[in-house]
């Protein structure tokens, strides 16, 4: 039997913060352990990421010595996971949360996912380059090395792009709240 009109069932709203702040917050655990893993290295892995040269890549796993290699090497058993979680924040936040409203079928939902495909590539070029200094510290392939930066590069410009239009958003959306709370208060 349908409900009655005035027991009418509202649906909730189609945009909500439920599942962006969930992935956000599942991001930044994510990302915190990876830091907590990493951040002692020095350089730090930042410069690794940006590396795009032979030397420079020896150079950077020599100054780390065997520790911190190993350490490098250990992180990616949460680096494996960590591209897919902020692949699934960036679709989620753009499919549902209210700062998006309107881009639904918006390419900035592939952004993060684009950025977390050149991660995993970063990561398989960055296990070889390991994996073949372990063997013999001279055979390290500038193929390799330059793919590895390549791909990190067009990470970090994807996310930064990421952020810079989620910013964005969240100022075109508090002006908006903020003009509708001023222009309820005038009725």
């Amino acid at each position: 039997m349908p409900p009655s009109p005035a027991m009418k069932v509202v649906p909730p709203p189609l945009r909500r913060w439920g599942p962006a702040t969930f992935w956000t917050i599942v991001f930044l655990i994510s990302q915190a352990n990876l830091m907590r893993h990493l951040g002692a290295l020095d350089p730090s892995f930042f410069a690794m990421q940006f590396t795009f040269t032979q030397d420079a890549y020896k150079d950077i796993l020599e100054a780390w010595g065997p520790g911190g290699v190993e350490q490098f090497r250990e992180h990616f058993q949460f680096d494996l996971i960590h591209p897919l979680l902020f692949a699934l924040l960036g679709w989620v936040t753009v499919r549902t949360s209210p700062l998006f409203h309107g881009y639904d079928n918006s390419s900035w939902r592939l952004v993060l996912p684009v950025a977390a495909a050149c991660d995993y590539c970063e990561n398989l070029c960055q296990l070889q380059l390991l994996n073949n200094w372990a063997l013999d510290p001279t055979e390290i392939e500038d193929r390799f090395v330059l793919i590895s930066g390549v791909c990190a590069s067009v990470k970090w410009m994807l996310a930064t792009a990421f952020i810079l239009v989620l910013l964005k958003q969240l100022i075109t959306y508090r002006r908006a709240d903020s003009a509708d709370a001023a222009s309820a208060a005038t009725f």
